[in-house]
């Protein structure tokens, strides 16, 4: 992939300690931050079967400590906020017509997340006994787009969401979750081609299969990424794909910040027991699936069996259904450093 700009972006890739990395998950921080303290994050949550990439932000911060951004907030020449609502006025006719500077940024990231994610995809070759076999990519592995999955933080959360919703039938994403995100208002609003609605739509295509499933906790208190547009987000999302699942999950007292609550941890583990794909393991049956430790607070993670089915190396995986608890935090894990968001 070519990098947006000259500034290397940097990746960090974390493989599952229980040796099957049949998903991945692929984390983006937020403004600010940089890629490090999310693969540590993923080190901790520990996802059984999973491993994990976390990216950084393609551009610097202005005035920061090299902290890292997604797309473009602040105007490069002024450093001042743009104005989501800025419009440029026709000299002849008067007319008004939205700028969308901050889209048109969020959407060059967003192409550039969805071609890694394509680049990662299982390529086939024929063998020399006449079938086929899975080619491995710069990772040695390669994952179908359903065995991928979203997770992002703020401004990492909105390249998230923006990624997933536009990925439907043969191309939806194993799931999305963000925490304190939701889609731009200019999004939201309609204004997204330069005050062509029916374009703007067009960026999230409909699907009578289900399109990729969301899950979106907020901050009540929360006043950058308010409770409000988390939930008109989950409800753009059902209204573009009513199959679509968008749950909503509010805590509680909380602002704009990472999941600390275990209430609010327990509403990620469970939607990742949901939708990751589990290898049956241990005596607890082959409808009972382990996923994780206690964190030693007493909690078991279990989660029960929806779905068999042929894994890419050929054993059987599921997805998994239920309640997950807290997770074992703290292990080893290998943290390769690759290049900058190069796959073959």
């Amino acid at each position: 992939l070519t990098p947006m700009n000259s500034t290397p972006t940097s990746l960090c890739m974390e493989r599952p300690s229980d040796g099957h990395d049949d998903n991945l998950i692929v984390l983006l921080h937020g403004r600010g931050d940089s890629e490090r303290p999310f693969a540590s994050l993923a080190r901790a949550m520990k996802l059984p079967c999973t491993a994990a990439l976390a990216l950084r932000g393609p551009r610097e911060v202005p005035f920061t400590d090299g902290g890292r951004e997604w797309f473009a907030r602040t105007d490069d020449a002024t450093y001042e906020e743009i104005n989501p609502l800025e419009v440029v006025v026709d000299a002849v006719t008067g007319e008004e017509t939205p700028t969308l500077r901050r889209v048109e940024s969020l959407d060059a990231v967003v192409h550039r997340v969805a071609s890694l994610i394509d680049a990662l995809a299982p390529v086939m070759s024929s063998s020399n006994s006449g079938g086929a076999t899975q080619v491995g990519g710069a990772f040695g592995r390669r994952w179908r787009p359903d065995r991928v999955h979203l997770f992002g933080f703020s401004d990492g959360g909105v390249v998230a969401l923006e990624t997933a919703l536009r990925r439907v039938g043969d191309r939806r994403l194993g799931g999305c979750a963000v925490v304190c995100a939701a889609l731009l208002p200019e999004v939201l609003s309609g204004k997204r081609a330069r005050g062509d609605e029916e374009a703007c739509l067009e960026r999230f295509p409909r699907d009578a299969r289900a399109p990729t499933p969301l899950t979106l906790t907020a901050g009540e208190l929360d006043d950058v990424t308010t409770a409000a547009a988390v939930t008109a987000t989950a409800a753009f999302a059902r209204a573009r794909n009513p199959g679509c699942v968008a749950d909503v999950h509010v805590v509680p007292g909380k602002g704009h910040g990472m999941m600390k609550d275990a209430w609010e941890t327990r509403k990620l583990m469970a939607f990742w027991g949901m939708t990751l794909a589990i290898r049956p393991r241990g005596a607890m049956g082959r409808d009972v699936i382990e996923v994780g430790g206690d964190g030693g607070r007493g909690d078991r993670v279990v989660s029960v069996t929806r779905e068999r089915f042929p894994g890419d190396d050929g054993t059987e995986v599921t997805t998994s259904l239920g309640e997950c608890y807290p997770y074992q935090v703290v292990r080893t894990a290998m943290d390769e450093k690759l290049p900058a968001w190069d796959v073959d």
